[in-house]
Formats: structure tokens, C-alpha cells, sequence
């Protein structure tokens, strides 16, 4: 990967950020209500002020680590070779003065390596100091302490979740299963089509959740909260 070979320079030097990304995984946009679908899967979402949904996004590809190589580097989604060449944004980030601050229930951690972090904690040690497992709101108390902590300066906080991943069922809590019957099984070949529906828009309302309680804690900060999902995932449909 080549360095950073340029030198930034912020237009506003001295100003205070605080920057949330939250990368998903594997959530539709054509399931979110606030993008009109027609089940109200994001109900926390739709009322909150000062929030976009830029509904026509799509990803680059359907593998998780090729779509965050397209999602983080310059490469183009025409770009055969998902392998980034370039530096990632966060490293230009870091250059004008950024912390940079990684919280997963992934594995990536060569990827986040290739992003450059001042502190990680991934997977396995969120999994084995919390007691909501891999659940995204297992990494919550982390974020938490981070957006408390911080008292200006620039800071970027990356969230990788777990999100809408199969098996649906272990991504939610029970308050999530609203829309029922839900498919319960990790071979999704075993529930007919509306169960398999209901058990990943119960996933949804997670993320809803999820995002919702974060911006609360970014209330009184200057602020910005950025959501994407890496890609999205065939419920049958062709």
C-alpha cells in the first residue's frame, strides 16, 4: 500500500470534529421505512431532525472485505482488482491531525491495519469483556466512553457491526422481534419466504436502534454521524 505522499491542509485548522462511521453489514436500504418501505423498520430514524438518507447508494461488491477496500480507497467500482493501492481516506485523516479509533465485531484486523488506528478493539476482546456477545450493542459502552471522554480536538471513531449477518435470530434482542413468525434457523433453506423476511427486518430495527442510541449520545457534541452498510443480501429473490 502506498503512503500518503501529499501534504493536507484543513480549511479550518483549529475547528473541533467529531466524526462517527458506522460501517454495516449486510442491511438493505430498500428495507429501511425511512426510505420508504412500507413496514416501519426504522421508526427511531424517521424522528430524529437533521438527517439524510442518500437512498440511491450502492455497494461495490457483495464480500465484505472487497466492498471496505472500495468503500475506504480511491479504487472505482469499474476497478477489477479490489485490492486498494492507495492509501485509505482515514490515513488523510490522520495526517490533518485526526484520532483515529476502531471498535468491531469483525475480524478485518489486517484491513484496519491498512487504515491506520490509534487504538482497536475487535471481536474477540469485545466479546470476552461484554456480556451481550456478538450483538452490536456489545460495542455501545465502548462508543460511549470514547464521544464521553472527548473534549474537542478531531477525532474519527469507526464502528464495524455485525448488523443484518446471518443468522438473523442472534442479531437481536428480544425487544427486536416484532415482526413474527421469525426465521430461527441458521439454514435459512429451512424457513419459508415471509420468515426469512420477518427475521431480517427484525435486524433492522436493531440497526435502528443501534444508530439512535449513538446519535443520543453525540447530542451535545459537535457532531456528525455517517451510516453505511457494506452490502446488501439476496432474500430470495431470482
Amino acid at each position: 500500500v502506498k503512503s500518503v505522499s501529499h501534504t493536507y491542509q484543513s480549511q479550518e485548522l483549529d475547528e473541533d470534529r467529531l466524526i462517527v462511521l458506522i460501517v454495516g453489514e449486510t442491511s438493505r436500504g430498500d428495507h429501511l421505512s425511512i426510505n420508504g418501505y412500507t413496514r416501519e423498520t426504522t421508526p427511531k430514524l424517521e424522528k430524529i431532525k437533521n438527517l439524510y438518507s442518500f437512498s440511491s447508494a450502492q455497494s461495490c461488491d457483495t464480500l465484505t472485505l472487497r466492498s471496505m477496500h472500495y468503500m475506504f480507497s480511491p479504487l472505482r467500482c469499474d476497478n477489477d482488482d479490489s485490492r486498494a493501492t492507495e492509501a485509505a481516506f482515514t490515513k488523510i485523516l490522520s495526517s490533518l491531525g485526526y484520532r483515529i479509533e476502531i471498535y468491531s465485531l469483525q475480524t478485518l484486523n489486517a484491513f484496519y491495519h491498512y487504515l491506520g488506528y490509534d487504538k482497536l478493539i475487535s471481536k474477540y476482546a469485545v466479546v470476552r469483556e461484554q456480556e451481550s456477545g456478538t450483538k452490536d450493542k456489545s460495542l455501545l459502552p465502548y462508543i460511549k466512553k470514547s464521544i464521553h471522554e472527548y473534549r474537542g480536538g478531531k477525532r474519527l471513531i469507526i464502528v464495524h457491526t455485525l448488523g443484518s449477518h446471518q443468522s438473523y435470530f442472534d442479531r437481536i434482542d428480544k425487544s427486536s422481534e416484532q415482526f413474527v413468525p421469525a426465521c430461527k434457523s441458521a439454514d435459512v433453506a429451512m424457513c419459508d419466504k415471509d420468515e426469512l423476511v420477518n427475521a431480517y427486518d427484525n435486524t433492522i430495527l436493531a440497526v435502528d436502534d443501534f444508530i439512535s442510541s449513538i446519535i443520543g449520545m453525540l447530542s451535545h457534541k459537535r457532531a456528525m454521524l455517517i451510516y453505511t452498510s457494506d452490502h446488501g443480501e439476496s432474500l430470495g429473490e431470482g
